[in-house]
């Protein structure tokens, strides 16, 4: 038996390794609910995973302030935002531009590389719409701004800007 095998048989599993157990298995649900969802309904299938996704991204941004004590600033909503980064395991560099703007750069996102993949980039309706309403929902003065979309190559560069 090898130490791994050991280790695991007896509930003694780093959270590395279990972390890409769940996470796997997670986006692969994602996927699979998204390409059903749109094959079965079409536009209306993607619009619909959409608004899900935006309605768990508010409910889990507005727990994590809950629990973080967070306030309404852009530093709140950023910190969120590398939070939740954390939880997620995607590499984030945070620069602040100005006192209105900070921009997310993503050296390494475990979901786009598991879309990149599946030969399709899901950000758009999986992971867009929860990061900008999870953001919201900590800091409602923000609204997140697109830099560069994520494609085949590259993934995304967002913003966080205070509204005007």
């Amino acid at each position: 038996m090898n130490i791994k095998r050991f280790f695991a048989k007896h509930g003694l599993i780093t959270n590395r390794v279990r972390f890409n157990i769940v996470s796997e298995s997670f986006y692969k649900l994602m996927v699979g609910v998204a390409d059903l969802l749109t094959e079965r309904l079409g536009d209306e299938g993607e619009h619909l995973l959409v608004n899900l996704m935006e309605k768990f991204g508010a409910e889990d941004g507005k727990k994590l302030k809950e629990k973080l004590n967070l306030g309404d600033s852009l530093e709140d909503a950023a910190d969120a935002w590398l939070i939740m980064g954390n939880i997620f395991k995607v590499k984030m560099i945070a620069k602040k531009l100005n006192k209105n703007e900070i921009e997310f750069h993503h050296p390494y996102c475990p979901m786009w590389n598991f879309f990149k993949s599946k030969g399709k980039i899901y950000c758009k309706t999986l992971c867009l719409p929860y990061v900008e309403s999870f953001a919201k929902a900590v800091s409602p003065n923000i609204e997140m701004v697109m830099v560069q979309p994520p494609t085949e190559e590259n993934t995304c560069i967002k913003k966080l800007v205070v509204k005007s």
